[in-house]
């Protein structure tokens, strides 16, 4: 899985488990912050974020706690 991301205030994160939709709306700074690991600049115009990694349960779980 690979997404070129524009820089936003808040990104959504969607994602299946036990066949039930979860989602998280967080601040793209709060995002940054705990799975910013996974983010690395790509050679695009306009300028994009590349994520070629999912964040794991635990972060995931994380990410819900901060939802808006």
């Amino acid at each position: 899985m690979t997404a070129l991301l524009p820089k936003t205030d808040r990104i959504a994160f969607v994602w299946d488990l036990d066949s039930a939709r979860k989602t998280a709306l967080v601040g793209w700074t709060d995002a940054e912050r705990l799975v910013g690991h996974y983010f690395r600049p790509a050679a695009e115009d306009p300028a994009r974020t590349r994520v070629d990694a999912f964040p794991t349960a635990d972060e995931l779980a994380e990410l819900q706690k901060i939802a808006v």
